[in-house]
């Protein structure tokens, strides 16, 4: 029952507030009583559009004198990077949990010995260049996509609970000693691959993960454009793809949304509605329509991926620069870079302002 924090932690009926740990009833971390606070949030009606953008430019504003935390780093020992917990000898890892040994890893839990990997783990040890492979009680996975539950297994999409791949797509359950979809004997197979290796390296590709010119997306029609976002000219100048988007004559709006939910009716879910920010049209679906009314939220203005881009702004980059700490001047690895305004402490300053 709380809304508008910054690392807030055991809170319950907190506004505007930031850092605060087990607390309720706090308003721009100032302590109030009951009375008061459900005054306060009663006339702040966040049940209203207007009210709502009010509320973000208010709470931006009292964010900018707070002190940021250089990185969110918990229970873990020799690492770098942001939002690990419970990790041990991790270089350069973001959104990763119970982690021992890994270096450039995005999105993992449960894993051991992996490196250059996003969404592996759950667990998995001895993962390389993967991309949800490596996954759920895996071992020895190397340059696989979406590939769970195998051991031993090189260059495969989309295969599960198997082992001894090379080269596969689509295989399950106890599939084993498999080239091209293939199976062969132990020794044909070890040998064949071998072979497969060999000329790989002459032409300098083993060792790397499938090449860009095989995704069947474009750069910008992928995650890698969230957290990374590059111009058209860039992207090209990278030898990567770009998929410029069918021009399009969106319709126009004609319904007007009420300010307020409490007086926007259900017939909402039949109209067209376009976006403010790009013009796209959307529509609200009735179960969205019952979420809104059931916790008193205005209905969004802008499309999908307006929302979606908007929401990957206040993210921090998975990126890591030098700088130093806003209060004592130590010298931090931080994903604020030091062109950003926002003042960052390093871990031993910022939990001394923690309430």
């Amino acid at each position: 029952d709380s809304a508008f924090l910054y690392d807030c932690k055991g809170c319950q009926d907190c506004l505007f507030s930031a850092g605060l740990r087990n607390k309720q009833y706090c308003i721009f971390n100032k302590q109030c009583t009951k009375e008061e606070y459900e005054e306060k949030k009663r006339k702040l009606d966040l049940g209203s559009h207007k009210s709502v953008l009010l509320a973000q430019e208010k709470f931006q504003k009292f964010l900018q004198d707070y002190p940021r935390r250089a990185t969110f780093i918990i229970n873990s020992e020799n690492v770098t990077g942001d939002h690990i917990i419970n990790s041990k000898n991790v270089t350069f890892g973001f959104n990763v949990k119970n982690i021992h040994d890994g270096a450039y890893l995005e999105s993992c839990e449960d894993l051991k010995d992996a490196m250059d990997s996003t969404f592996c783990g759950w667990p998995a040890e001895l993962n390389y260049e993967g991309i949800s492979a490596g996954c759920v009680n895996a071992y020895n996975s190397k340059f696989c996509d979406t590939s769970w539950s195998n051991t031993n297994i090189e260059y495969c999409n989309s295969c599960h609970h198997s082992k001894e791949l090379f080269g596969c797509f689509g295989l399950r359950r106890k599939n084993e000693y498999c080239i091209l979809n293939k199976q062969y004997a132990p020794s044909g197979y070890a040998k064949l691959k071998q072979k497969i290796i060999d000329d790989m390296i002459s032409r300098k590709e083993y060792g790397e993960f499938f090449p860009l010119n095989l995704s069947p997306f474009a750069y910008n029609e992928t995650v890698a454009n969230d957290y990374y976002p590059l111009s058209k000219e860039a992207v090209l100048a990278k030898d990567f793809t770009w998929k410029d988007l069918n021009p399009k004559k969106y319709q126009s709006q004609n319904y007007n949304i009420a300010n307020n939910i409490r007086d926007i009716p259900d017939s909402i879910i039949k109209e067209i509605l376009a976006c403010e920010n790009c013009g796209r049209n959307y529509k609200i679906i009735s179960q969205e329509m019952q979420f809104y009314k059931k916790f008193k939220l205005p209905v969004p203005r802008n499309c999908f991926n307006c929302r979606h881009r908007a929401r990957m702004k206040q993210r921090n980059p998975r990126q890591l620069w030098d700088r130093d700490c806003s209060n004592c001047h130590t010298q931090i690895k931080t994903p604020y870079s030091p062109e950003r305004p926002e003042k960052v402490y390093c871990e031993k300053c910022y939990l001394e302002i923690v309430y």
